[in-house]
């Protein structure tokens, strides 16, 4: 009854500063994808310089929201939602994510596009960059994971750990794991920032589905670390001061093995930076393109 009681009182209110958040962005399109019996869902804003916005997991494209208003007056932006997540279906077969963002791209007729992800929107971004090199204008990328990369005994600890309360105990549970172990407390906003919390604890309510989802039916390339040099477009990383260690290795090999990558640090931010500083996010992303 105290789990219940701590999941419902929060959710009212959340979903009271989410409308807030929202109400005010205004899509020039909204639609889905029909890709055989899966859907996608997708939003457009604004004209001009393609910019594709892309989740990172457990959310959706409203992580985005406190983007939209800056960058759409300067860019034509596009975000989706990724298979298993917010309004798109569950992927229920093995699917490519790249041909995924390749349908979106030319459903909107974008030749090319400034892909900005993190997290796992990190990895679809760099992962489509190098298989589609041709379609890729600049990539903006924070705290990708990788795959095939050991995992620290104590995140693969962790990870087991909250894959069996999810089983054993379902999603609210897990839930209430990752919004009270300290381990977790990098990967999403600080309570320092009331707005970015209320919002992504909104979406993860709302995306309990991503956490029983089978997510070997999601493929991935393989070598992608190996593969880093073969990124020839403008590149920039962001670095948050307080990022998950096992992204810090990470974001250094990625330093290491683009040229010319620029990058850009944010004091005091974590994982998920763009919602706990967007007015500093916006700005550098605003004007990296622009100088393209």
């Amino acid at each position: 009854m105290r789990l219940l009681k701590y999941l419902i009182l929060p959710l009212i209110l959340l979903s009271m500063n989410y409308c807030k958040n929202s109400n005010d962005l205004h899509p020039q399109k909204t639609g889905y994808l029909n890709l055989g019996n899966q859907k996608i869902y997708y939003e457009t804003f604004g004209a001009g310089d393609p910019i594709v916005l892309i989740h990172a997991g457990v959310t959706d494209s409203r992580m985005w929201n406190f983007q939209i208003k800056d960058l759409s007056k300067h860019f034509r932006i596009v975000r989706y939602d990724m298979r298993g997540f917010g309004k798109s279906s569950t992927p229920d077969s093995i699917f490519n994510p790249n041909l995924d963002l390749l349908a979106i791209l030319d459903s909107c007729d974008i030749d090319k596009a400034n892909l900005v992800g993190i997290s796992l929107g990190a990895l679809q971004a760099i992962d489509f960059t190098i298989n589609y090199p041709n379609r890729v204008k600049s990539l903006i990328i924070s705290g990708p994971g990788f795959p095939d990369l050991p995992s620290s005994p104590e995140a693969l600890t962790k990870q087991i750990e909250f894959n069996k309360i999810v089983k054993e105990q379902g999603p609210d549970s897990a839930i209430y794991t990752m919004l009270n172990d300290p381990f977790w407390s990098q990967s999403l906003p600080s309570k320092a920032f009331p707005k970015a919390r209320s919002l992504f604890e909104q979406i993860l309510q709302e995306n309990k589905r991503s956490f029983t989802v089978n997510w070997q039916l999601r493929k991935i390339s393989t070598g992608l670390k190996d593969r880093l040099s073969e990124i020839k477009c403008p590149t920039l990383l962001f670095r948050p001061e307080n990022e998950m260690p096992s992204m810090v290795s990470i974001s250094d090999t990625i330093k290491n093995r683009i040229n010319g990558v620029h990058i850009f640090e944010i004091k005091k931010a974590s994982h998920l930076l763009n919602m706990e500083f967007p007015d500093q996010f916006n700005k550098v992303i605003i004007d990296f393109i622009e100088k393209l």
